[in-house]
């Protein structure tokens, strides 16, 4: 069994987790068994392979559709999702990620049209989790042309300050 780490904290071994336990990051190898029951109760439902929504995700949890039980139910579900378990395909709508093997044909073009430049800093430490997802108000667009009157070498300059 692979080993969790928390910030902060010495490495553990996670054998089985018990009500209140953290959720791991996803990694090969660990299954479902090492996640607290609610969080494993999720994924199993989830296992058939169709996507759901948290209102729908709740009745075979056993939990009535009112509000309160449905957030319940979002925020573990979120938490899944961030820790790569599960994958959020829009709001509000979770997926179980599919394992296992397979194969990935990629395609590349020495030219883009685009370039993205995604920064964030943190001030005393590296946080546990430093997933960064920004909403469309954190992002900026920032139109560049070039064009050279004659052929030479061109430089560009980006600071993230």
């Amino acid at each position: 069994m692979p080993s969790v780490v928390v910030a902060g904290e010495r490495p553990v071994q996670v054998t089985a987790a018990v009500p209140g336990s953290v959720v791991p990051h996803w990694q090969e190898g660990l299954a479902p068994t090492v996640l607290a029951p609610d969080y494993w109760r999720i994924m199993d439902v989830l296992a058939g392979g169709s996507a759901m929504d948290c209102r729908r995700l709740a009745a075979p949890l056993g939990l009535e559709p009112v509000p309160a039980k449905v957030e319940g139910v979002r925020s573990k579900a979120k938490r899944l999702a961030a820790r790569g378990w599960l994958v959020e395909e829009r709001p509000g709508l979770f997926t179980r990620i599919g394992y296992g093997r397979t194969s990935l044909t990629l395609g590349s073009s020495r030219v883009t049209d685009y370039l993205y430049d995604l920064v964030r800093h943190y001030e005393g430490a590296i946080p546990a989790d430093p997933t960064y997802r920004p909403g469309k108000n954190d992002l900026a667009r920032v139109d560049v042309s070039f064009r050279n009157y004659r052929p030479d070498r061109a430089s560009d300059y980006r600071s993230d300050t």
